[in-house]
């Protein structure tokens, strides 16, 4: 058994959840879920599963109604001092095109959208207008150097192998283009804390829990070639 990241053997138990167990690396600190779940749990927990977006947190409440929320105003208030008019911009896992729909409502034009569910990408058109692509990042084919600045927010933890989805960002992204990433913290104080019941342990969604140290190890840095600029 070895650390996806650093390939040490290095791991040590972190987390038991119901069937499910996390382990943590002791080299880089990265939290994996081991095993990873089966392709199909995977594509049934988000391709077309409309309960997994009906919540007012993830874009759509129960009225099935588009809510832009405080996060996507936050992430929105970190990107704005380094946008311009002429970017071009891929949010990629989309969801219901919320964060997009806030970049169309302030008068950015050139978007693009990436999003496994189809549901969501529907979502997307009613609500913003807006045509994702239903695809999974893998199988995305953009031209290379296509890209301003691409999106990610809270995604490479659902994603079985994030090292080829930063392959295919750093393809499609200009060179000297930027790249805003969040995930959660492995190792922030409320996960020390509460350890289990961190909402952030969902086993089978999120696969690998990331911190500061193994954002930056040496594998992500090498597949990116620092082709970007990290926000």
């Amino acid at each position: 058994m070895n650390c996806y990241l650093c390939k040490s053997e290095k791991l040590r138990l972190h987390i038991e959840k119901g069937e499910h167990f996390y382990y943590k690396c002791v080299k880089c600190g990265l939290i994996q879920q081991i095993p990873l779940p089966d392709d199909k749990i995977i594509k049934t927990i988000y391709n077309g599963n409309k309960i997994y977006f009906i919540d007012e947190k993830k874009g759509i409440n129960y009225n099935e109604n588009p809510v832009i929320g405080k996060s996507e105003k936050f992430y929105f208030s970190i990107i704005k001092p380094y946008l311009t008019r002429d970017m071009k911009i891929l949010d990629f896992g989309a969801a219901t095109g919320l964060m997009l729909g806030l970049l169309k409502l302030n008068n950015f034009c050139d978007l693009e959208g990436l999003e496994l569910s189809k549901w969501a990408c529907n979502e997307a058109k009613k609500n913003f207008n807006l045509d994702l692509q239903n695809v999974d990042i893998y199988d995305a084919n953009y031209p290379s150097e296509y890209f301003d600045l691409i999106i990610s927010n809270h995604v490479i933890e659902h994603l079985k192998d994030p090292l080829q989805a930063f392959i295919k960002i750093n393809q499609f992204l200009k060179t000297g283009g930027l790249l805003f990433l969040s995930t959660p913290n492995g190792s922030c104080l409320n996960s020390r804390i509460i350890k289990a019941q961190w909402r952030h342990f969902i086993p089978e969604a999120h696969l690998y829990l990331f911190n500061k140290k193994s954002i930056k190890n040496h594998s992500v840095r090498k597949v990116t070639e620092l082709k970007y600029v990290l926000l």
